[in-house]
């Protein structure tokens, strides 16, 4: 007779799931987001999920609150580790880093799945902010004196290119200028920068 694993419960089930969730984002993309196939991975029956996840989107905004909660503090790290005169470059570099290092969950954070539900969710919405105030305190260090208004044209303009720059390297579309297989954290220091290193 066959022997199928138990399901067993978790210290902090709420964890384990998104662990797992994540673990499956990365391997098989979002469309493998169900809470079944979730609790399958994390070891728990599917109605345990149900506990700390109302659906499939609550799970998503979590995953992604959390996700914009390492990506804060990766971008502050990067800010603070630097020289001042260096500061802000190196944040766009670890934006960068972060969307090359973690490519499944940096679309679902920034995603139109996850988006439509940011400013309903306490949580997702002070995560995305505090990643927000990374790049606006940047702007405020590298170019004192602006008013708040200039501080948010420049910050737009900045999160505009790293943004951007993040999603070419994903779909490989810098191949076309012969950019394509370099390290992602070069190609984005020479890009930022203006200098080749």
């Amino acid at each position: 007779m066959p022997t199928h694993p138990r399901p067993y419960h978790h210290g902090n089930l709420r964890d384990a799931l998104l662990d797992a969730a994540e673990r499956l984002l990365e391997r098989k993309g979002a469309g493998a987001l169900a809470l079944r196939a979730i609790a399958r991975a994390a070891h728990v029956t599917h109605t345990a999920a149900y506990h700390h996840f109302d659906d499939r989107e609550a799970l998503l905004r979590a995953l992604a609150a959390r996700g914009f909660d390492r990506f804060a503090a990766a971008l502050a790290s990067a800010g603070q580790r630097a020289p001042p005169e260096r500061g802000f470059l190196e944040v766009g570099v670890a934006y960068v880093r972060f969307a090359a290092e973690h490519p499944a969950l940096f679309r679902l954070m920034f995603g139109a799945e996850v988006a439509r539900g940011r400013r309903a969710d306490d949580a997702l919405g002070a995560a995305s902010d505090r990643a927000l105030g990374v790049l606006l305190d940047g702007v405020r260090a590298s170019a004192p004196g602006l008013d708040e208004a200039a501080v948010r044209r420049r910050a737009a303009a900045a999160w505009a290119i790293v943004h951007g720059l993040s999603g070419l390297l994903l779909d490989g579309q810098l191949a076309a200028l012969g950019l394509g297989s370099e390290d992602p954290e070069r190609v984005a220091r020479e890009i930022l920068s203006g200098e080749p290193t």
